[in-house]
């Protein structure tokens, strides 16, 4: 634990310490106070520097810093789904697949046909720095090697939300139910979530809603 020193309680103890013929030059005396001011900027600054780096409230570099600590960067080569041009039938709706590799993109160029001509994947960057947030508690359990069913259960709440829950269990499978509907961005990065969730390996996972 850092200890964190008060400025004038320091400065003061060491003045209590000057020589006598020495407390009366207010010169001197401010001189120390200047150079010992200087020090202690710097000493609240390393000793602040903890908080920054908190996984609960970091932001921007701070918290891509932590993410690269934890081996789980902002970039992702290969990683999300590509739009492909299709039909897409609307969560709740019967023969609704919560992980179905396609999502209607329209006429806008965005969309490909689904042919085979493509790659699997395409790379994903997290941009949004709770998401991230989300992913790297996630992962914390995960690199913790915890694969237990309660570590799996917060995990996925962290990861999806207070919706989710462990549906079904089977011998080498794992099926998530989301809770809810999925976003379109969440769709398209299923394969990082279940990356990053702690999972034995050699264990499957599905999600459902």
């Amino acid at each position: 634990m850092t200890f964190c020193a008060n400025q004038d309680e320091v400065i003061d103890a060491k003045l209590d310490a000057l020589a006598t013929q020495y407390r009366e030059s207010r010169n001197l005396i401010n001189l120390i106070v200047n150079y010992m001011r200087q020090v202690g900027d710097v000493h609240d600054a390393i000793c602040d520097l903890p908080e920054h780096f908190d996984i609960d409230t970091a932001v921007g570099v701070p918290l891509t810093m932590v993410g690269k600590w934890l081996g789980w960067p902002r970039d992702h080569c290969g990683a999300s789904l590509p739009r492909f041009f299709g039909f897409a039938v609307e969560c709740g709706e019967p023969g609704y697949d919560i992980e179905a590799p396609y999502s209607i993109g329209g006429f806008d160029g965005v969309a490909v046909w689904e042919d085979g001509s493509m790659p699997g994947s395409v790379d994903y960057t997290f941009e949004d720095d709770e998401l991230y947030r989300r992913f790297l508690k996630s992962r914390a359990i995960s690199l913790a090697g915890e694969t237990r069913r309660r570590d799996l259960h917060e995990a996925a709440k962290i990861l999806i939300g207070p919706e989710a829950h462990i549906q079904t269990e089977t011998p080498g499978h794992v099926t998530i139910n989301f809770g809810r509907c999925p976003n379109e961005r969440e769709r398209e990065i299923f394969a990082l979530m279940k990356d990053v969730l702690p999972i034995a390996i050699g264990v499957g996972v599905t999600f459902t809603v």
